[in-house]
């Protein structure tokens, strides 16, 4: 048996002690070996979260034992919009601190191909989470 988290506050620690736990890894992996790893290890290591809370989150509408489509991320189109909209802000931010930061110009140690992936990672974990939540609200219409 697959185990489900249902309850909202076992949610909200997976969510906040996985975002902690991936930032922390891709800080000290950066340190140890250099910038370039890092955000390699910080791509598969979020992707690898987001996919592990999709799969064993559960809404009570939502039966329990079988998988959920490959597609679907959330239970509600709502949390994936929420979500979608926190990675949007999260690339942007990104963005434009390495816009802002005088980051790209000679010299820079690496950080431009850091923050370039977290940026491009959380993008496209935007993209993923508001597609998920489209078909799902499309699916309810029906």
């Amino acid at each position: 048996m697959t185990p489900r988290i249902l309850n909202p506050y076992g949610k909200f620690l997976y969510v906040l002690i996985g975002g902690i736990a991936v930032v922390l890894l891709n800080l000290l992996v950066a340190a140890l070996v250099g910038p370039v790893v890092g955000p390699v290890l910080y791509v598969v290591v979020l992707f690898g979260w987001i996919l592990v809370g999709a799969r064993i989150f559960r809404v009570p509408e939502e039966p329990i034992e079988p998988p959920r489509p490959w597609w679907k991320l959330t239970g509600r189109p709502t949390a994936g919009f929420v979500l979608a909209a926190l990675f949007a802000l999260q690339a942007i931010t990104n963005q434009l601190t390495l816009v802002l930061g005088d980051r790209g110009r000679a010299g820079d140690d690496g950080g431009t191909a850091s923050v370039t992936a977290m940026t491009a990672a959380c993008g496209i974990a935007a993209v993923v989470y508001l597609a998920s939540s489209v078909r799902l609200r499309a699916r309810r219409a029906e």
